[in-house]
């Protein structure tokens, strides 16, 4: 069927054929709200003699849906769903609904043959367009005590979809799309009706909490809102690209039909997603000594350098703005070369005594050696860890893309580590078990592109990992002290078993979600 349902359409067909728009949006605008054909009169579900009384209902629909066309659906949803639950029984109050109806669809179209179309002046007839139609009805449903479903106020939901396929001309035609949309609106009329009958009926399924009727997120499209008369209330034009604070979610948002998810759910989400990133930065290495003749320990100051390295972590960007927590699944990579530790030794002072100067050689092969070189030794330290992260983070954008800035805080609960010392001729490494070890604070901000499921953040980080294990006791010098029966100042031999990191890292990484 041909669309031209007014001159706005001709001239529309007319430009657009010289427009490369006309090939993603078209100028045949389907009707979208077509009330669907149904068998009447209705049967009735009588599982309640008090009966259903409608109250308000928002319809949400595409940009282009006439007001008039908002109203036939309400008239014919509301129709629908009383006549199914007639009221017997005088003396019973009905239970009350109030319901948001939402129907969109989405567009593809090859750009090619769409191009090769306007050359040939909108003649050419093959111009694909497909892509899939679906509605969702969320009701808040007020039944009253003589029920006793538990609750007196809950939510029920229900979603369909339908695909379509348009080959020829395309641009002026919108019959395909609008025969999946009646399918659709059939589908969540009646089954909406069952759903809601089985519940009134004593057999209810999982009952969701009621949502915010006045504030729902719509991503795009016009709002059409009537009161428990029917009258028009109040309609907006929601435009997809206006960015802005992104607060809560609604299953209205993500087009399906199950319930808002709960806890463990969100818990665990914020691990659908794998990133990759390389991260540099500063970190200040100590270590833990032992006295090799008193058996004292202590810490002994080691040094700062630049870090650098990578990680891999289970990571999906948020999607809306709140306080969180979650777990991390993650992998931390550090190289560091410590420099700064060896230290001036102070001279005693011993009357008549003459310096005289020192000569090193390597026994092993008799080369000099520099004895006033730095004390180097360089630490490889990795890390597979299980966390646990709570914070706060605020989204901004649209549906499509988002920028995020989180600030969160955690531990990791186990880590399994590697650790290789290298100084001089000696290099070990070892893997061990760590509990509670290791601690971090960031700030992040990032972008999420989520038709393509990718994210890029870049972060500021504070880190801090105790007690990465060294294979064997690593030979190391203690800081200078003064020996009373030679008066002179030595450095004793002493053993350090362990190394701690706190760094400070910019870190920048791309993420997947899937």
């Amino acid at each position: 069927m041909l669309l031209f349902r007014s001159p706005a359409t001709v001239v529309c067909v007319t430009l657009g054929v010289f427009s490369l728009g006309v090939g993603s949006v078209g100028c045949s605008t389907p009707n979208a709200l077509r009330p669907p054909r149904l068998d009447w009169p209705h049967k009735g579900v009588d599982d309640y003699a008090g009966g259903v009384k409608v109250g308000k209902v928002a319809i949400i629909a595409p940009a282009a849906t006439k007001e008039s066309e908002a109203k036939a659906l309400r008239a014919a949803l509301v129709s629908h769903l009383e006549e199914s639950f007639p009221q017997s029984d005088p003396k019973l109050a009905p239970a009350k609904v109030d319901l948001v109806y939402r129907a969109q669809h989405s567009v593809h179209r090859t750009y090619l043959l769409d191009m090769i179309a306007i050359g040939y002046l909108g003649l050419f007839p093959l111009t694909p367009q497909w892509g899939h139609t679906n509605a969702t009805i969320a009701l808040n449903v007020e039944v009253p005590p003589q029920l006793r479903l538990g609750k007196g106020r809950f939510a029920l939901y229900h979603y369909s979809t339908r695909r379509y396929h348009n080959t020829y001309f395309s641009w002026y035609t919108s019959d395909a799309v609008e025969r999946a949309y009646e399918r659709v609106h059939r589908e969540v009329f009646e089954g909406t009706v069952g759903r809601l009958g089985a519940t009134l009926g004593g057999q209810p399924s999982r009952l969701a909490p009621v949502f915010d009727f006045d504030h729902l997120p719509v991503r795009k499209g016009m709002r059409f809102d009537f009161d428990a008369k029917g009258e028009l209330v109040k309609q907006r034009l929601l435009d997809p690209f206006r960015w802005r604070v992104i607060h809560n979610e609604s299953l209205y948002d993500q087009g399906t039909a199950k319930t808002a998810p709960g806890f463990w759910h969100t818990y665990f989400s914020a691990l659908s997603g794998i990133e990759g990133g390389y991260f540099q930065g500063w970190a200040r290495v100590s270590s833990e000594a032992r006295n090799t003749k008193t058996g004292e320990r202590f810490t002994i100051a080691s040094g700062k350098a630049t870090s650098k390295g990578y990680k891999f972590n289970l990571f999906n960007p948020p999607t809306v703005s709140r306080f969180f927590i979650y777990p991390t699944v993650g992998f931390f990579s550090l190289d560091i070369d410590i420099e700064d530790m060896a230290g001036d030794i102070p001279l005693g002072q011993v009357a008549g005594a003459k310096d005289m100067p020192a000569v090193g050689s390597d026994p092993n092969t008799g080369e000099p050696i520099d004895l006033g070189a730095a004390n180097v030794y360089s630490l490889r330290l990795r890390s597979g860890h299980i966390g646990q992260r709570a914070g706060g983070t605020m989204v901004y954008g649209t549906p499509n893309a988002q920028l995020f800035f989180t600030f969160e805080g955690g531990v990791n609960l186990l880590e399994w580590r590697y650790t290789e010392a290298t100084l001089g001729g000696y290099n070990e490494s070892k893997h061990h078990a760590a509990v509670f070890a290791s601690f971090a604070a960031r700030l992040l901000v990032g972008l999420a592109y989520r038709p393509w499921h990718v994210a890029g953040r870049c972060e500021f980080n504070v880190e801090a990992y105790r007690s990465f294990d060294f294979p064997r006791p690593l030979p190391f010098d203690a800081p200078p002290t003064y020996n009373n029966v030679l008066q002179t100042y030595e450095r004793r031999p002493i053993a350090v078993e362990s190394a701690s990191a706190q760094t400070l890292n910019a870190y920048c990484g791309v993420s997947f979600a899937y």
